[in-house]
């Protein structure tokens, strides 16, 4: 039952209807026995900062889970980031302390590793290819080269997002094969992660082309809302392994609940 005393998580994005989290967290909430609840807020970018100073002074807001595309904008927003929404340079958890103060944090990278790891796909020693180059894309770069593989490879539509983060990534892992990558490189890699927004609810699509899977390569996709996205389910029906946004998403509510609780 919510009371006065019910503590709020917003999640927050645009468009926020394709959002799976606030139906998941709440299911965890009540699990956990939590006098708290979580809601969709829909904020458009124009409206970001202004929500931002008025979740300030929101006193029953336990704090954000923060989804596409605010992930980077939010980092700015913020009072404070950890080390880890710092080196991404985006956020997906924000904390409200007593004093209204917001500390960003990130646990996309963290999640989706743990993810991958908890189902026996270990991207340590993996050739890898990466789809993406915003905040979720990044916070996953920085944890799968954290990891130790054996390559990274990252494409994205836009050229020059590519180049700062694998700037940024050969700064922080200096002895890491990290490059940026064409499609074709899905040829040869043992792990192909979309973490861009196509194949999602809003965004449907396919961001690379099935036939260039090769016959071993594990699949994985961020998006959470189709839970089998179209890529998914081509290189399922390729005979591919395959890793659902579902699973990062499950991953980090644990510790989502463990930040703002």
């Amino acid at each position: 039952m919510i009371t006065g005393h019910t503590r709020v998580i917003a999640v927050v994005g645009d468009p926020i209807t394709a959002a799976r989290a606030p139906q998941a967290l709440n299911e965890a909430l009540a699990a956990g026995g939590h006098d708290a609840v979580a809601i969709p807020a829909g904020i458009p970018a124009e409206a970001l900062p202004a929500f931002i100073a008025s979740a300030r002074g929101w006193t029953n807001l336990a704090g954000l889970v923060v989804t596409m595309p605010h992930k980077g904008a939010l980092a700015s927003l913020v009072d404070e980031l950890t080390p880890a929404a710092r080196l991404s340079g985006a956020v997906n958890v924000v904390n409200r302390t007593p004093d209204g103060r917001l500390e960003g944090d990130q646990l996309d990278g963290s999640g989706f590793v743990g993810s991958l790891q908890a189902a026996a796909i270990e991207p340590a020693g993996s050739r890898i290819l990466l789809l993406g180059a915003g905040g979720v894309a990044r916070s996953i770069a920085f944890a799968l080269a954290g990891s130790g593989p054996a390559r990274l490879r990252m494409v994205n539509r836009s050229q020059a997002p590519v180049e700062e983060l694998v700037a940024e990534l050969r700064a922080a892992f200096p002895d890491r094969d990290i490059a940026a990558g064409t499609v074709g490189d899905a040829a040869d890699s043992d792990l192909v992660v979309n973490a861009t927004s196509v194949g999602s609810v809003v965004n449907p699509g396919i961001p690379i082309d099935p036939s260039l899977l090769a016959p071993d390569t594990v699949v994985a996709d961020v998006v959470a809302n189709p839970e089998h996205t179209e890529l998914l389910a081509a290189a399922a029906g390729r005979g591919l392994r395959t890793h659902s946004g579902v699973r990062m998403q499950e991953a980090q509510f644990g510790r989502i609940l463990d930040r703002l609780l």
